[in-house]
């Protein structure tokens, strides 16, 4: 909490509660020095698919000459945000998101069963996710969702 604001962090740790999209390589660090062992610093070598972890996964990875992440300033990804929760168990349609207040501009993060369960922190992945269906997402644009 910094003053009346909450900071929502999102991420999995790599290595630990991440885990590999099927057929991506799963991320892997391999320790080159390390101070532990008489090395001057700590250095290593990090191997992961774009789908490592908590990503975005940019325009261009969808549409033909789409925007990549190189495109956004790092600062496009902090920014005000509404959390909604949904415990569905399959998707979030449009009719779920329709009547959110939320602001253009404002993030929405979905806390759903894939938070609560622990399953996008389980390390391995499960084809029983929650996800926002195409109608919804199409609902978030229209409200102008950062």
């Amino acid at each position: 909490m910094i003053g009346n604001r909450t900071i929502h962090d999102i991420s999995v740790i790599l290595g630990e509660e991440s885990f590999p999209f099927p057929g991506d390589p799963p991320f892997s660090k391999e320790m080159l020095l390390s101070i532990k062992n008489g090395g001057p610093c700590d250095v290593s070598i990090l191997s992961l698919s774009a789908h490592s972890g908590t990503h975005i996964d940019a325009p261009s990875h969808f549409i033909t000459g789409g925007k990549t992440l190189t495109d956004y300033p790092a600062g496009s990804f902090i920014l005000p945000a509404l959390v909604a929760a949904f415990f569905v168990k399959e998707s979030i349609q449009s009719a779920d998101v329709q009547d959110i207040d939320i602001a253009p501009g404002e993030a929405l993060l979905f806390k759903t069963d894939n938070s609560v369960s622990g399953r996008c922190k389980s390390g391995s992945f499960s084809e029983n996710f929650v996800y926002l269906s195409p109608e919804a997402a199409a609902v978030c644009v229209e409200k102008k969702v950062g």
